[in-house]
């Protein structure tokens, strides 16, 4: 007779197999779940209503997913969708945005500060997108298109900062990219299992997700509103202490995942999906009450 543990193994299972194409940062189905969560917060809301003038029709939810999108374009040429290439046609978009998504900070340290973060950073990084497209996002002096490319850009890296294998990394493995992972028959790795097939577990479906996710939301808005350093600091102590916990350095083997890994798991992808999204809805929030010109 299966047991329960036995049965969300096969399922995760089904999902790894189904989903290992699509290796984004929290993968499409998070980064949608943080956008819906944060526009709902917003509803009804004066900053709904001049974010709603700039997306023209949009939703938070469909350019959520937009500068990986990108990222794949420039990288590979994948071709992106018609609201992402909308979005990145005119005006022109950056290049090489790849370093953006994410900063390696070194597990090796225990208890990091902001300023080892910050110098963990070195030049372009998630850290620093998130200001920058912040403040063109709040200058009134730009054109609808470029202030919709800088909110995509905001919504996408304030989710990605989220996810603790993007702010952390053990032995230069790229945020355990190196690490070969194995649950069942299907292999996939590290990186990757957090980003998509652990956020898949809660469900497929991104508003089934934020359904799922209703009392890690209400506990993160009773939380303290703090800065993307902290958010990285916090994400980094679950990657060094859950997301790399039991994990062996050997690159050249493939480690079996297993329940009581995806059972220590879960309450944090829930948390760091919840907070990233009451998170963005409160940054969002105070740049539009304090717009530049």
């Amino acid at each position: 007779m299966k047991t329960i543990n036995h049965i969300k193994l096969a399922v995760l299972a089904i999902i790894i197999l189904l989903g290992n194409s699509n290796v984004y940062a929290w993968g499409h189905q998070g980064h949608r779940a943080i956008g819906i969560i944060a526009q709902h917060l917003l509803a009804n809301s004066k900053t709904f209503e001049e974010i709603n003038n700039i997306l023209g029709g949009l939703t938070l939810e469909e350019i959520s997913t937009c500068p990986d999108e990108l990222r794949v374009f420039q990288s590979a040429k994948k071709p992106m969708s018609p609201v992402c290439n909308q979005i990145f046609t005119n005006p022109e978009p950056p290049t090489n945005t790849g370093s953006w998504h994410f900063i390696d900070t070194p597990i090796s340290q225990s208890n990091p500060t902001h300023e080892d973060i910050v110098k963990a950073c070195k030049s372009a990084c998630v850290l620093t997108e998130i200001d920058r497209w912040s403040n063109i996002l709040a200058d009134t002096t730009q054109t609808n298109a470029k202030r919709l490319q800088a909110l995509s850009f905001v919504v996408h890296f304030i989710g990605d900062i989220h996810q603790p294998l993007h702010v952390a990394e053990r032995n230069h493995d790229f945020g355990g990219n190196k690490v070969k992972v194995r649950i069942g028959r299907y292999q996939t790795n590290l990186h990757s299992f957090w980003d998509t097939n652990l956020v898949n577990y809660i469900s497929t479906n991104p508003i089934s997700t934020t359904i799922l996710l209703k009392s890690d939301i209400a506990f993160a808005q009773t939380e303290a509103q703090t800065t993307p350093e902290t958010w990285a600091l916090q994400g980094f102590q679950f990657a060094r202490n859950v997301a790399y916990d039991g994990i062996p350095i050997d690159y050249s083997s493939v480690v079996r995942i297993s329940n009581t890994y995806i059972q220590n798991a879960m309450p944090v992808v829930k948390h760091q999906l919840a907070s990233a999204g009451v998170r963005l809805s409160q940054h969002l929030t105070k740049i539009f009450s304090s717009p530049s010109k």
